[in-house]
């Protein structure tokens, strides 16, 4: 009977072609969605109705009748997949309650009703997959620990879907641009989205909650929150109120030195240093909050002795398992004692410095005096002064001359006792007497 039927719709003129209308309920399936045909014909009794269906694996036919009470009934064996409806004056229905993808995608529906075996239009059913799930990959818990500087990679992935779904990412209630990207790949002629985020983390990402939003038509699916716990690692440590040069103070002065980080989370430690020797005198540590991080500050003050001299002091930052060393800080310490010790003593030393450079002074002005007077001595003695009497020599009775000076007063002879003396023996020395000459005559001659 079925294949005398079927004969019969085979060879049907194309001209019936028209007179019966087929339908969606929507331009597209949905899956996972129910998706109703309806077929209608221009006469108002519907009597049978053939589905006919070309699947993906393959064609199925469906073939129901109406009766008085209008309920259907079928020629095959029923399922839970489809549904139908067979109003005996009004267009029989045929609904499928839960669109697969699979086998619905592509397929091709018609209809033929009785009477008068006319065969509607064909209906390609086009099935759409909706955004179902959406999950952050790189989530393996809800807190994540990063430092400052390190670069994050989070991964969202969609369902396949089609059309494609978007992906959106989150900080708290504000949208992320900056490193976001999207990507797609083909699964079974659907489209899965991938969302990445990669970027460089700072400090304002601390206790942040990051998570991805995918979006298909009204459909808005987020998945779970990460929360970002953002260290800020110690960089930098210094002495703020240091010196390039070296810090003069005097013995016994008060010191107090400042060392500072940079914002650390969590808080760094700081230690003195005076060489080799760990400071333990009055040292205050405190900090203050910076950028959403904590300055580490550490004051240092101890009294300078002369042992400080050209000593170096530094503070050095610990930080997890990191040290970082500030600039050294050179002492010049002025020492009151070695100034009083060493004040006599340069003044002797000057003292003496002086005296043996005025002795070859003094001795060198003695030996000039006398060279002087010598020089105006022996100037005397070849010069004689001008007699009043006659400037020719005396000649003895004899005709020999007298080399004698008579006419040199007393003054000149109290101003020159010594040359005086040297001429008065001179006189004696160059008189020649003779055999016939008196001692007298010689003696007032001389006088």
């Amino acid at each position: 009977m079925t294949g005398i039927f079927l004969l019969l719709l085979a060879t049907l003129p194309v001209a019936c072609e028209g007179r019966v209308n087929l339908t969606g309920s929507s331009l597209t399936a949905v899956a996972g969605q129910p998706f109703t045909f309806t077929c209608s014909s221009d006469y108002g009794i519907y009597r049978y109705a053939i589905w006919t269906a070309q699947l993906q694996n393959g064609t199925s036919l469906f073939r129901v009748r109406s009766y008085i009470d209008e309920e259907c009934r079928y020629y095959f064996n029923t399922s839970d997949i489809y549904n139908f409806t067979c109003p005996r004056h009004g267009p029989f229905t045929m609904t499928i309650l839960d669109v697969d993808y699979r086998t619905h995608q592509n397929s091709n529906w018609t209809c033929l009703v009785e009477p008068p075996y006319f065969r509607s239009n064909m209906v390609v059913l086009d099935v759409n997959v909706p955004l179902k799930t959406i999950n952050l990959l790189t989530s393996t818990t809800h807190v994540l620990n990063l430092t400052e500087g390190d670069t994050m990679l989070l991964v969202c992935e969609t369902n396949p879907t089609k059309p494609p779904s978007n992906i959106t990412w989150m900080k708290d209630d504000d949208i992320i641009t900056t490193g976001a990207s999207s990507s797609t790949r083909e699964d079974g002629g659907l489209t899965v989205t991938v969302g990445r985020l990669t970027m460089e983390v700072t400090r304002e990402f601390h206790m942040k909650r990051i998570y991805c939003v995918g979006s298909y038509e009204e459909t808005i699916l987020r998945t779970n929150t990460i929360l970002l716990h953002v260290d800020v690692p110690l960089v930098d440590i210094s002495i703020i109120n240091s010196t390039n040069l070296p810090m003069a103070m005097t013995e016994n002065e008060d010191v107090t030195l400042v060392c500072e980080t940079n914002p650390t989370r969590p808080l760094s430690t700081i230690i003195w240093t005076r060489g080799n020797q760990t400071l333990t005198e009055d040292v205050t540590s405190t900090s203050r909050a910076s950028d959403g991080a904590v300055v580490a500050v550490s004051m240092a003050t101890f009294t300078v002795s002369c042992d400080d001299h050209l000593s170096r002091i530094q503070c050095s930052g610990f930080y997890k398992s990191t040290r970082i060393a500030s600039k050294s800080q050179t002492l010049f310490v002025h020492c009151i004692e070695k100034e009083d010790i060493s004040g006599p003593t340069f003044s002797a030393g000057v003292g003496v410095g002086m005296t043996i450079c005025l002795v070859p002074l003094l001795v060198a002005a003695a030996v000039y005096i006398l060279w002087w007077k010598r020089r105006n001595t022996m100037k005397d003695k070849t010069e004689p002064p001008e007699s009043t009497d006659s400037a020719a020599p005396r000649q003895s009775d004899d005709g020999h001359n007298t080399n004698m000076y008579e006419s040199m007063d007393h003054s000149a002879r109290e101003r020159k006792d010594t040359a005086y003396e040297e001429l008065h023996m001179q006189v004696y020395e160059n008189t020649v007497f003779q055999p016939t000459g008196s001692l007298d005559h010689v003696i007032r001659e001389d006088v």
